[in-house]
């Protein structure tokens, strides 16, 4: 359409119309069609064109191209434009630039991840200006959500190790054992004090002969006797420890004889419900004694020996003293020399007639053994089992004295030391080599008379 233009003073050439007047002028107005074809050809670009007239007549036209932001501001002696360079006395419209930053993560390869340490120390309590703080927590609805949870009870539990070098031909020395079982199992609650830890489904000969914990004493007289025609016993014993191991077995001064079979038993179960091992024990006179053929690896709380010697003349059973356990086995490192002292000694009750012949009653036939030991090293292993040996038994303990576990019944004896030793020490230092010698030599005697 056809526009009137107003020329304001000063804007045309100077002095060619009326002085101090307007100007009037026929004026073509001017359409912009800015289109966007397809969207993938928007470049958001923005836009934009002034078609502003003068102030006094508000008759021109203006386009706003967007996403630009614009602002309209008065020019007039407050722009920093030059005097009379632009549109006097009249607004102005300026265009907000935007801008974009793209800070996209293209792949996993390129996410450096760098980390940030943030120092919140309070230096002085005066430069601590505390400020207030307040959140708005606001719950706008409510959503059931649901959850699990593993609850894992711990408790302690005791746990032992055995460290072991094992061997079946060296000098092994049985003195603890789990046999007698645990004494506060037998106290003034126990059901029958006469059989302590042991148990027996048969029956046996009255009086002393039929006490059960007489298989607990050093004493082998004291013995337990099966009644006349039992030539078939079971006999329970409860160690009272679950984690019992038994490498060592002595069936002492009994009437078994060879022909017999002697099964031993272990089991968690007092009743036997369950077996969870077992082993054949030789049956020879007057010992018969087990030495397992590797380090055990299954323990029991409860063991039973099966006796059957349906031949026995005597028709009845009866053994002295039973102890097994686990025993202090000395290395390959060393041993006793040779030769060994061993031997037997016969009591009796005898009397002097008038032929001058003696007329006895047998009582027992004891042994005694004597080993001597010569370079033992102090510094190793089987010199610290013998000083724990004197230490623990002394010489008011028997114990169970096996020099040659390959024949067990040839030297063992049950019995006590008739004395400490006097050690013969040989202390060698050389200077100018690793080795420090130091070695020790003693006689250790047992009777098992004593």
């Amino acid at each position: 359409m056809a526009q009137v233009e107003l020329l304001n003073y000063l804007e045309d050439t100077y002095l060619t119309g009326p002085y101090l007047a307007g100007q009037l002028g026929e004026l073509t107005g001017v359409q912009v069609e800015l289109l966007i074809q397809d969207t993938d050809d928007d470049k958001f670009l923005g836009m934009q064109t002034d078609l502003t007239t003068g102030e006094q007549n508000k008759v021109g036209s203006q386009v706003k191209i967007f996403p630009l932001a614009h602002n309209q501001h008065p020019k007039y002696l407050v722009d920093t434009e030059g005097y009379l360079s632009e549109s006097y006395l009249s607004a102005k419209l300026c265009a907000l630039q935007s801008m974009q930053v793209d800070m996209a993560i293209a792949s996993a390869a390129d996410d450096h991840i760098q980390g940030v340490q943030v120092d919140q120390k309070i230096v002085d309590a005066d430069d601590d200006h505390s400020q207030g703080m307040q959140v708005d927590a606001k719950i706008n609805a409510e959503f059931n959500l649901g959850f699990q949870v593993d609850a894992i009870h711990t408790q302690r539990l005791g746990a032992q190790a055995n460290f072991v070098i094992y061997n079946i031909t060296q000098l092994r020395i049985l003195c603890e054992f789990p046999s007698r079982g645990d004494a506060n199992q037998y106290g003034t609650d126990a059901v029958n004090l006469d059989n302590a830890n042991w148990k027996t489904l048969q029956v046996m000969e009255s009086g002393d002969l039929g006490k059960l914990a007489n298989l607990n004493t050093d004493v082998l007289e004291q013995r337990i006797q099966s009644d006349t025609g039992v030539t078939v016993l079971e006999l329970r014993c409860d160690t009272g420890a679950a984690n019992t191991f038994v490498d060592t077995v002595g069936i002492l001064e009994h009437n078994i004889t060879t022909s017999a079979t002697i099964v031993m038993q272990g089991s968690d179960d007092e009743n036997f419900g369950t077996v969870k091992f077992q082993f054949n024990v030789n049956p020879t006179d007057p010992y018969s004694i087990y030495i397992a053929p590797t380090l055990p690896t299954a323990a029991a709380r409860y063991y039973r020996i099966l006796i059957t010697d349906t031949t026995n003349p005597d028709d009845f059973i009866k053994i002295g003293s039973i102890v097994f356990g686990s025993s202090n086995i000395f290395s390959v490192k060393e041993t006793f020399d040779n030769p060994v002292s061993f031997g037997r000694k016969h009591f009796k009750d005898g009397i002097k007639t008038e032929g001058f012949t003696g007329k006895s009653n047998d009582r027992a036939i004891r042994r005694f053994l004597g080993l001597n030991f010569s370079n033992i090293d102090v510094e190793g292993g089987n010199y610290e089992l013998f000083q724990n040996f004197f230490d623990f038994a002394k010489t008011d303990l028997k114990c169970l004295i096996i020099p040659t576990p390959t024949k067990p019944t040839v030297l063992t004896v049950w019995s006590k030391l008739t004395g400490l030793p006097s050690e013969s020490h040989q202390a060698i230092d050389v200077t100018n080599d690793e080795q420090n010698a130091h070695w020790a030599g003693f006689s250790l005697d047992w009777d098992e008379s004593e």
